[in-house]
């Protein structure tokens, strides 16, 4: 059953933030709603050499609130072609993960969509900032899109034809995939499953002077590996497939990130738990999500695991 998406898209002023805009409103569909958020300074009162008051707090964010409006204003117009309709508008002072975190919540959205840096005046959106503290601490899903360094272009639409998904035959993998078969299915888009299988990393290195694992076991492990990968993709494809989604499955040897950059192709999105094997106390930096959404090779939506969800919504 497809979800209308309403997508919270924090911007910074800059050309390298707006860069999430188009994927986005990809992801939204024609019936889903658009917020763009500005997060200001919290405000302190501005006082002369002599310590005389010459605007108030409130005068302060009143000043940054009128400025953050017409940037945004701004930006809405330039994007009028993509969007298709006016954004709506939501600016708040204080933390920006946090408040963006609010914001997720106070307008009702379904997603947060935002790029992986940027340079303007909310400051540098890296991992190990903002854009990480999101993906690991949100109850929604995240899209994560690495924008390109380079001379700015005229603002285009961003078509998804194929959503990617990674699987890792754990339960919390598999979590993915209610969320991308609804997107796929608003977007009429298909499904590629993808796991890696990498025997090299269970058998460990002989030791020095020893004689080196013998070529039938490794292809034995090979073999069992990709067998067992197969039967449980071929088994969630096989569930996707009764909603009437098209979908492809792929087992490929090799180190996990470049397994999964090697079957993206054009058009593709990247959809996964933000979490996988690991538990989901916490989104490592250097873990597959991070290191796709800093490879650039596909937008990148992080689904949030089901316990940290639960975890969250018992803390309301």
């Amino acid at each position: 059953m497809t979800t209308t998406q309403r997508v919270l898209i924090p911007l910074d002023g800059s050309t390298l933030a707006e860069q999430a805009i188009p994927v986005a409103r990809t992801l939204a569909g024609s019936e889903g709603t658009i917020t763009f958020m500005h997060v200001v300074p919290e405000p302190e009162p501005l006082r002369g050499l002599l310590g005389s008051m010459l605007a108030t707090s409130d005068d302060v964010l009143r000043t940054e609130r009128e400025a953050a409006t017409t940037l945004l204003e701004e930006t809405a117009a330039r994007w009028k072609d993509v969007l298709g309709h006016d954004p709506s508008i939501f600016i708040a002072p204080g933390d920006p993960a946090e408040v963006i975190l609010s914001a997720a919540n106070e307008v009702g959205a379904t997603m947060i969509a935002i790029a992986s840096h940027g340079q303007g005046m909310l400051g540098r959106l890296a991992f190990g900032s903002v854009a990480d503290r999101i993906a690991r601490s949100s109850d929604i899903p995240v899209l994560i899109v690495h924008p390109a360094d380079g001379p700015d272009e005229a603002p285009k639409a961003a078509p998804i034809a194929r959503i990617l998904v990674p699987l890792d035959g754990s339960d919390i993998s598999a979590e993915a995939l209610p969320v991308a078969s609804s997107l796929a299915e608003s977007l009429g888009a298909t499904i590629h499953l993808v796991q890696a299988v990498n025997p090299s990393a269970l058998l460990l290195p002989s030791p020095v002077g020893a004689a080196h694992f013998p070529a039938e076991l490794y292809q034995d492990v090979a073999t069992e590996l990709e067998t067992v990968a197969s039967d449980t993709l071929k088994a969630a494809e096989s569930n996707i497939a009764r909603g009437g989604v098209t979908v492809s499955h792929a087992v490929v040897e090799g180190p996990t990130v470049a397994a999964i950059e090697s079957e993206v192709r054009d058009g593709d999105l990247i959809v996964m738990t933000s979490h996988g094997r690991g538990g989901f106390q916490r989104w490592l930096m250097g873990s597959v999500s991070e290191k796709l959404v800093r490879s650039g090779v596909a937008p990148v939506v992080l689904v949030p695991a089901a316990a940290r969800v639960s975890a969250a919504r018992g803390r309301e």
